[in-house]
Parts: C-alpha cells; sequence; structure tokens
C-alpha cells in the first residue's frame, strides 16, 4: 500500500474543512431565504386589506341571520399554527365556515361560502322546506269536532322529522299535521322542540305516505295523533260534517291499512249517496286486516 505523505494529509484536512463551510454557508443561506419568505408572507397575509371584517348573510329569515353572521365569524377567529391569520381572505377555512354556518341553525338545508371583495364574505344559505306541523300536546276537541283554531304553539318539522323552527299560529291544512304528546317533556321552557325529532325518520316518512295517501283519496284528513307502541288515530272529517277517529297501528304495513280504509269508505260513501241516507261515522277501525270494523253514530 502507499503511504500518505504528510502533505496529502495535510490537503485532505483543508478539504474537509473547506467542505464543511460550504456546507454551513449554504445552509445559513438556505435559513435566511426560508426566514425571509416567512416574515413576507407573514407580513402579506397581516395585510389590514386582506383581512375578513364582514360576513354577508343571504338566504335566511331574520330571526336566525344574525346567529349565522356570529357562527361564521366566530370560524375565522385565530392564526393557523399561531402564524397566519384565519381571516386572511386567501387562507380562510371555507368549508369550516360553511360547517359552523349550517350547526348554528336546525332548519338550515346548505350553505356556500364566496369572497365578497377582499374584506367579506357572502354567506348565502337555503332553509329546509316544512313538510308538518308537530304539537307536543294532545288534540283538542269542541264536541265531535277536532279544533285546529291554531291558539296552541306547534312547530315545523321537515321531510326526515326533524322539527326545524316554530310555525306560526294558523289554522286549516296546508301541513299534514300531528299531536305527539310524548314530545311534551322534550320542549324547551319555551315550548319549542326545535332541534328534535318527531319521531324516527323511516317512521316519519312512512307516516307521511299514508297521511298523504288518504288526502289523494279524497278523505280531507285534518290530522294524526302518535300514541305509544305504534298505535295512531287519525282524524277525519264525516261525509255528515263531524270528525270520524280512524284507528290504525304499525302491526301491518300502513299501505295495506290504507288500501282497505280507501276501499271500505269508498263503498259506504257510494251506498250512502245511492240511497240518500247520512253517512256518519263514529269511529272506523283498520288494524285488523280486510275486516274493517266502524260505528255509525245514532
Amino acid at each position: 500500500m502507499r503511504p500518505h505523505s504528510r502533505l496529502t494529509s495535510n490537503q485532505s484536512k483543508k478539504f474537509v474543512e473547506r467542505r464543511k463551510t460550504r456546507y454551513a454557508i449554504t445552509g445559513a443561506l438556505a435559513v435566511a431565504v426560508v426566514g425571509i419568505g416567512v416574515f413576507f408572507l407573514w407580513e402579506f397575509t397581516h395585510l389590514r386589506a386582506l383581512q375578513i371584517s364582514d360576513v354577508e348573510i343571504s338566504g335566511a329569515d331574520n330571526d336566525i341571520s344574525p346567529l349565522l353572521k356570529q357562527a361564521a365569524l366566530a370560524t375565522l377567529e385565530g392564526d393557523y399554527a399561531g402564524f397566519f391569520p384565519r381571516t386572511n381572505i386567501f387562507l380562510y377555512p371555507r368549508s369550516a365556515v360553511a360547517k359552523a354556518v349550517a350547526a348554528a341553525a336546525a332548519r338550515i338545508d346548505s350553505v356556500k361560502v364566496d369572497r365578497a371583495g377582499l374584506t367579506a364574505l357572502a354567506v348565502s344559505v337555503t332553509e329546509k322546506s316544512p313538510a308538518a306541523l308537530i304539537c307536543p300536546y294532545l288534540p283538542d276537541w269542541n264536541g265531535t269536532t277536532l279544533s285546529e283554531d291554531g291558539s296552541a304553539p306547534c312547530d315545523f318539522a321537515d321531510a326526515s322529522g326533524h322539527v326545524v323552527r316554530s310555525a306560526p299560529s294558523f289554522s286549516g291544512q296546508a301541513y299534514n299535521r300531528y299531536y305527539v304528546p310524548a314530545l311534551n317533556d322534550l320542549a324547551t321552557t319555551s315550548g319549542s322542540l326545535t332541534g328534535l325529532y318527531a319521531t324516527s325518520t323511516a317512521e316519519f316518512a312512512a307516516l307521511q305516505t299514508f297521511y298523504d295517501g288518504v288526502r289523494a283519496a279524497g278523505i280531507a284528513a285534518e290530522a294524526v295523533l302518535m300514541k305509544d307502541r305504534g298505535e295512531y288515530e287519525l282524524y277525519a272529517p264525516n261525509p255528515a260534517g263531524d270528525t270520524v277517529v280512524i284507528y290504525f297501528n304499525d302491526s301491518r304495513p300502513f299501505s295495506e291499512e290504507l288500501a282497505n280504509l280507501v276501499s271500505f269508505w269508498t263503498q259506504l260513501s257510494s251506498d250512502a249517496r245511492s240511497k240518500n241516507e247520512r253517512l256518519d261515522f263514529d269511529y272506523i277501525d283498520v288494524r285488523y286486516g280486510s275486516n274493517v270494523f266502524y260505528r255509525l253514530v245514532k
């Protein structure tokens, strides 16, 4: 093996030292460049002209618009990793803002968030369409007539049975009406059920289909009472004028009970008209298959 000379050894040491120095300088320059870049980026993201200072809400009723705006602004508070502001118009958390606004009110169906210039956000929302009225108490009767004067508070529910807001007082059949006294203990101190479910979504959808089917058959359903253990009462006006109570339950498919009810109602109404007789039901019971039980008012 060829022995190393002292000159070769000294040259090797100098080479290693120069390489270390070069690496140190390169590293220092890289750190400086990154630091300068972060500094300028920090300065840029903190420019007042690029900070969100307002949120514009559209599509929501006036009673919840301030709540939605507050939820959106709260989401913009703070910084990313303690450096970059969440209020920066280019860095704001779009999905988090939309999620916070949607969670702020039960009636919100969809949320869209866009920039409105460089200092504001435009948040447009779509509210859920009311599908039914939910009343957390027993129905009120005026003799043999169901009273729907609208004096007691009810709430709107969407198609899933989710109670989305308080309803104004009104009468009529613009919406399917459900009496659900089991919800009374769950209502807030103001009587509102907002945020609760009237029942499971599957049960509610099935009841809605039954209710709508009754009306489509020409029976002017006025309301449904939801009782315990899958038992229900449907209220509808008699051909003679008073209210008849129609009993049904979930022991059989609602579609089967609906078909039996419609067939029975159509047949007896036709017979009464042909005989020029007054048809005045006290109750109708469709819980036992094709054998429909009923009693007439005497």
